[in-house]
């Protein structure tokens, strides 16, 4: 969201993206398409943390009114952003038992596969790929600029 706007102009904005996703024309969005929504408004909230605030507000297999989402919206915003490059640095290096700045594809691969917001194999092979040498080895720094730079 633009910080230079007012609030009451963020909340208008903010209907505007909502709209995008209402299907019908009453101002609703199926629940499973808010995380959605969010991202489009700027967030990257993990599918865990938007289906703990549907579960807990009983939203599952609901179409969400703009109220109730703008609470959702209030309760993810709080959330840390995403980490640094230094972060994911020292996150990947953890794999790196040998400090060369590569690792190994397959365990990474494994990784994003099955942790956290789980990835597919179509997601993986478009990041993985250009940085992938002939032995199977990731060079992580630069996947990590790649991937942070959009």
């Amino acid at each position: 969201m633009d910080d230079t706007l007012t609030e009451e102009e963020q909340i208008e904005e903010m209907k505007d993206c909502y709209s995008i996703f209402d299907r019908v024309g009453d101002m609703k969005v199926d629940h499973d398409r808010i995380i959605d929504v969010l991202r489009s408004l700027g967030l990257n909230p993990l599918t865990a943390d938007v289906n703990k605030c549907l579960g807990d507000s009983k939203l599952v297999n609901t179409r969400v009114d703009f109220e109730t989402f703008y609470g959702i919206y209030k309760q993810l915003s709080k959330t840390p952003a995403t980490g640094s490059y230094d972060d994911m640095v020292e996150g990947l290096g953890t794999m790196d038992r040998e400090t060369s700045g590569v690792v190994n594809s397959a365990e990474l691969r494994l990784i994003l596969m099955n942790i956290g917001d789980k990835m597919t194999e179509d997601l993986i092979d478009p990041i993985l790929a250009p940085h992938e040498d002939s032995s199977h080895h990731v060079v992580y720094r630069d996947m990590i600029r790649r991937v942070m730079a959009g």
